[in-house]
């Protein structure tokens, strides 16, 4: 109950209502957004896998040097 003594009763509600509405559309965006992220970022997993490793091994590198 120490909540609803901070906050008035509108607070809460329009900060539920706006989480849930943030939520939804971010879930609809994505599925409408899903078949072009597939199509345009293939390998992008192991691309940024491997610009890691070589970006901390030049880093190593560098410093020891």
């Amino acid at each position: 109950m120490i909540l609803a003594l901070s906050f008035p009763v509108g607070r809460i509600v329009f900060a539920v209502c706006f989480a849930l509405s943030f939520f939804v559309l971010a879930i609809f965006a994505y599925r409408r957004d899903a078949k072009y992220i597939k199509l345009n970022y293939q390998n992008m997993a192991l691309t940024m896998i491997v610009s890691i490793i070589v970006f901390f091994t030049l880093l190593y590198l560098f410093v020891k040097l």
